[in-house]
């Protein structure tokens, strides 16, 4: 065979391979990428479906954010969370019930479980038998505003004491408790700011869990967070501004990213040469309420 030929041939497999790969990989457009269910292009003749949006927080992370249609009835399916890229073409989902696994090939979405076994957990996100496995195809233009549910945020969290519903609607976010026997009403937050991720831990390690809810406004990111006492009620953690501490603020530019780490709150941002700088919270009991206190702060 001529060189020629053999070059031509190399050539081809070459673009079929990047065409493939781009086909099963996450490509954002504006940051995010859309799937829906294939009922949704019979939305206008009343038939129920199902988004799911990723939006780009760095080139390993995605937040996911699953709604439905909610003009008709109740919201079929609602889950928000951040999912980690594993491959081109996986991402999972750590979550307490199962790890959701998504896979992207040729244009369609797979929602599944990283375990078989797993994969009825994915009917705890839905309601009226339906569930979050199912046929999604690749969506490129604005969904229906006034068919979706605009729930901005919903998780919750379930422990054998104390469960925790975190709600965000028009602008009021909203933390409920069950299980404490002082604290029933709902915690409200009038906030702009849009929260894209929450957890609990027990980073102090006495025995009683917080809830962490990470909110960003622009290039700003911020915490909210409550802890539980003696599972008998739960108040506020309160965290300083970051520009009252020099060392910390110092080369601040936004972009930050929050998360729990080896018993400690982690904060990250980058500098303008390149580095990141994080800094490390630890829990202590103030004079008045919990407070996170600055406990390490390095550059890399």
């Amino acid at each position: 065979m001529k060189l020629k030929n053999i070059l031509l041939i190399f050539t081809f497999l070459l673009l079929l391979t990047s065409c493939s790969s781009k086909n099963n990989s996450l490509e954002y457009s504006n940051n995010s990428l859309v799937f829906v269910t294939k009922s949704y292009m019979k939305k206008q003749e009343g038939y129920d479906w199902i988004s799911v949006k990723f939006e780009k927080l760095d080139k390993n992370q995605a937040r996911v954010i699953i709604r439905s249609r909610a003009d008709k009835k109740k919201p079929t399916c609602t889950f928000d969370g951040i999912a980690y890229k594993k491959s081109n073409n996986k991402y999972i989902s750590y979550t307490a019930n199962a790890n959701i696994v998504f896979i992207i090939k040729n244009n369609k979405l797979k929602i599944t479980t990283e375990k078989n076994s797993n994969e009825n957990s994915l009917y705890f996100y839905c309601s009226g038998g339906a569930t979050l496995k199912a046929e999604y195809i690749k969506y490129n233009k604005k969904l229906d505003l006034t068919q979706i549910d605009n729930t901005q945020y919903q998780k919750s969290f379930f422990s054998k004491k104390v469960s925790f519903f975190v709600t965000q609607k028009d602008n009021i976010l909203k933390i409920q408790t069950t299980g404490l026997k002082y604290s029933k009403e709902p915690f409200i937050h009038k906030t702009k700011a849009k929260v894209f991720h929450s957890e609990v831990a027990d980073i102090n390690e006495d025995g009683n869990i917080e809830i962490y809810i990470y909110l960003k406004d622009k290039k700003q990111a911020s915490v909210i967070a409550y802890s539980v006492n003696n599972y008998l009620s739960a108040t506020p953690i309160y965290i300083s501004d970051l520009k009252y501490n020099k060392e910390a603020f110092k080369g601040y530019t936004g972009l930050d990213s929050f998360k729990i780490s080896n018993n400690k709150l982690v904060r990250t941002f980058p500098l303008e040469n390149g580095k990141t700088k994080k800094i490390e919270y630890k829990l202590i009991a103030g004079e008045a309420t919990w407070q996170l206190k600055i406990d390490k702060i390095e550059i890399y």
